[in-house]
């Protein structure tokens, strides 16, 4: 018995001084661990790199700026249910822990150890944070140390709410979103109150694998792991059996938002901005809400505008046959686009198309396969690669596939492709000739199409002329719509903000408002349209030249400008001098160099698509001129005000001269060169303009309550081709525009300011005439310039002496 007593107690010594060495041990480590470990005392005020957002005027998404959806919510905005699923899904025993769950630290090890390597496992929520906050990503037992060490902490520091409210702030959910705010709107279009419990079960646990769980790319997997926290909520008495059950019944949907409409030239121009304004490092913090003046029915109507007259200005320029692909090449495209679309489980038609839109990522022999230009979706006005599979040899049609679906162009939707004038008859042979099987094309989804139908698509292809497009508000001067270019993604440069271009005769209003300001020339004033000559250095002359290179004689000034007379412009300018005319400009919001010379009435000297937008707006506005602008007001996310646009409005000109003005660029529309938009059936004033060479084509117009310019050209600055004049090339996007863009608006004629006089005269000399005579019209005049039928009229007498 004394034998045995002595062996317990020497076996409890060994225990307990294995203990006391363990303890030891223990502390020693968490003090070995302890000395480089981040500090926490802060942590409850955590502030991560927020994603910004910025909206439109009536509150839609139009972008975003960062690299990362991130938006953090406070704890008492998150609903209770929420937190609840993650520790269900997660972290069943986290109400009962202080940071650490040793039951699945062990199990955790013994996995390890029979794997022979760290795959992780056996944290808690806490440890998932203090790694987020912390710590890296790094499978190591010294990382788990320091892990286990920081997740006591917090737990000493922080309750159990806070906790979780900043794990569900901070977690990955894949697709670019960190924290459940934008998770939430990203996957079900919502804010995190306005989900349902089906939506929180899906969210909680699809953090375990973002991707591999995404409900955008595999929405079986996605509803399978919902299922798991849903009965998970149950068993945990989260929810009632009747709300499992319904929930676990229905279907799980990806519902995007729907208040985005994607704007990237505006949202860079506001990211630039507000860099300027607000300095970088607010930018860079993020969180900032911001709100522009950008309506979002007119910047997609703007968009599609400006879209659809560049491929129909392309089309009339001839079509640009792309490669044939070898055996091996095709093969291998279709090989990967097959197994792209295998991997995220694509049934639905039409899908994964290789977009013609996406800059594809070149490998490093410089070479851009199209399988890098995948998108899921085919979108009605979008461009997409395809590879021609069969030309019908009997109708011509052209069999294709666009990636993973084939589809099908029609012989008529084709023929523009072939040489101009081929007869019918002869379409289908000459398709088969043109068009070879193992060729790429770029189509375009054909209106109309029946989803149960083959997809039917017409040939297409990629602009390679530019365009801009930019509509302000007369009213306040704020920007309505912008488009930069046919494509950000292709080309981010900003051809609406930054491009200097030569405008063209779209610059002579300011001439021709500077003449009605010297009140020496009025609407009726005759004027010469007659050949010009101007001597220049070296023995040289100029002579500018109406475009048509026809003279008309003498003929009043409104009519001079209706048809864009060059020696008109040119002689006003002569007369009046370039200094009021470039003061009249500048007054107008014109800050681009303005050459001193007599070409300056043409337009030849380069100015910014949006400033001469502008001015034309504060034609429109009766001479009350201001600087455009496009942000409203940025606060930032306590809702602290950080900017906000404050107006600061002069009077370029009088309202009554403006008016006359505006009057004048009416008679463009009505009889002139841009006698197109009359299908509009609405007051509207405005000026083509075409630039030497048809290098660049413009149309600048306005209604009375929007102004918008349309400019088109190459990058490279060559010419669009013969023809391609502003009414031609530019016009037409206008008036597809402004359709949209108006047609909800009354009818409203311009206004009529006191100071303009309307008077009947001879519309062939501009001399006065009783309202009774045959020949009389009726002119508009400033207040004190009109002729009278007692005075001679000054012009005549010069021109019959």
């Amino acid at each position: 018995m004394a034998t045995f007593e002595k062996i317990l107690r020497g076996f409890l010594i060994l225990v307990l001084a294995g203990g006391l060495a363990a303890s030891l041990g223990m502390v020693g480590l968490f003090s070995y661990y302890s000395r480089d470990l981040p500090e926490i005392r802060n942590v409850e005020s955590y502030q991560a790199q927020q994603i910004s957002r910025v909206y439109a005027k009536d509150g839609t998404v139009i972008g975003e700026i960062g690299e990362e959806r991130r938006s953090l919510l406070p704890s008492e905005s998150i609903p209770e249910l929420l937190l609840n699923a993650f520790v269900a899904a997660e972290d069943s025993t986290f109400y009962q822990h202080e940071g650490l769950d040793f039951i699945g630290i062990m199990r955790a090890v013994l996995r390890n150890f029979l794997s022979l390597r760290i795959r992780g496992g056996g944290s808690t929520i806490t440890q998932q944070l203090a790694k987020n906050l912390f710590l890296s990503n790094e499978k190591t037992f010294h990382r788990k140390i320091k892990e286990a060490i920081l997740a006591y902490r917090l737990e000493q520091q922080l309750s159990k709410r806070e906790i979780l409210a900043l794990y569900v702030n901070t977690i990955p959910f894949g697709n670019r979103c960190f924290g459940v705010a934008e998770a939430a709107r990203f996957y079900f279009g919502t804010n995190v109150k306005g989900l349902n419990v089906g939506q929180i079960a899906y969210l909680a646990g699809m953090i375990q694998a973002q991707n591999r769980l995404a409900l955008n790319r595999h929405p079986e997997r996605a509803k399978e792991r919902q299922r798991y926290v849903l009965r998970r909520l149950f068993e945990l008495n989260y929810i009632s059996e009747a709300e499992y059950r319904r929930f676990d019944a229905a279907p799980l949907v990806y519902t995007p938002p729907q208040d985005v409409v994607p704007a990237p030239y505006v949202v860079e121009t506001v990211r630039r901005f507000l860099q300027e304004r607000l300095g970088e490092a607010i930018l860079a913090k993020g969180g900032l809400n911001i709100v522009t003046t950008l309506d979002p029915s007119m910047q997609t109507a703007a968009g599609q505008a400006l879209r659809r007259n560049l491929l129909a200005y392309d089309r009339r320029h001839g079509y640009r046959p792309l490669p044939i692909l070898t055996t091996e090449e095709r093969e291998t495209l279709i090989g990967i686009v097959s197994s792209t679309a295998k991997k995220r489980g694509a049934t639905d038609a039409p899908a994964l198309a290789m977009s013609a839109e996406t800059p594809p990522h070149p490998l490093k022999d410089g070479r851009t396969p199209l399988w890098h230009t995948l998108v899921r979706r085919i979108k009605p006005e979008g461009l997409y690669f395809a590879l021609i599979e069969a030309v019908d040899p009997v109708s011509g049609d052209l069999h294709l596939t666009t990636g993973h679906r084939s589809g099908r162009i029609a012989a008529a939707d084709a023929a523009w492709g072939l040489p101009p004038r081929t007869p019918a008859s002869a379409r289908p042979t000459a398709l088969a000739k043109r068009f070879s099987p193992g060729q790429l094309v770029v189509v375009q989804t054909k209106i109309g199409n029946n989803p149960k139908d083959l997809p039917s698509f017409v040939l297409a292809q990629r602009p390679e002329a530019q365009s801009a497009i930019v509509a302000i508000d007369p009213a306040t001067h704020a920007l309505r719509a912008m488009h930069g270019g046919f494509d950000f993604y292709l080309s981010p440069f900003n051809r609406a903000t930054d491009a200097l271009r030569q405008p063209g005769s779209s610059f002579k209003p300011f001439v021709y408002l500077t003449a009605l300001r010297s009140h020496r020339y009025t609407p009726a004033t005759a004027v010469e349209d007659a050949p010009l000559s101007y001597p220049l250095a070296g023995g040289r002359t100029w002579s500018p030249q109406n475009f048509d290179g026809k003279y008309r004689g003498f003929l009043p000034l409104r009519r001079a400008l209706a048809q864009s007379l060059n020696t008109v412009a040119v002689r006003l300018a002569d007369d009046l001098g370039l200094k009021p005319i470039i003061a009249t400009a500048r007054e107008f919001g014109i800050t681009t160099p303005i050459a001193n010379n007599l070409t300056t009435a043409l337009g030849s000297s380069e100015v910014r698509l949006i400033e001469l937008v502008n001015a034309y707006a504060s034609l429109a506005a009766l001479g009350m001129s201001d600087a455009p602008y496009l942000v409203e007001i940025v606060r930032n996310p306590r809702g602290r005000v950080l900017y906000r646009h404050t107006p600061a409005p002069h009077q370029a000109a009088t309202p009554a001269e403006t008016a006359l003005m505006v009057d004048l660029l009416q008679s463009v529309v009505q009889n002139g060169t841009a006698r197109r938009a009359r299908s509009l059936g609405r007051p509207l004033a405005g000026k083509t303009g075409t630039t030497n060479d048809q290098v660049d084509a413009w149309f600048v117009g306005i209604a009375p309550s929007l102004a918008c310019g349309v400019w088109v050209g190459y990058d490279d600055r060559r010419p669009l081709g013969r023809g391609e004049t502003g009414g031609r090339a530019a016009l037409p996007a206008w008036i597809d525009f402004m359709d949209a863009a108006l047609a909800d608006q009354p009818v409203d004629p311009f206004p009529r300011p006191a100071g303009l006089v309307g008077t009947w005269i001879d519309p062939e000399t501009g001399a006065a005439l009783p309202g009774d005579d045959p020949r009389a019209v009726s002119e508009l005049f400033l207040s004190g310039t009109e002729p009278r039928l007692d005075t001679p009229n000054p012009d005549l007498q010069e021109r019959n002496p």
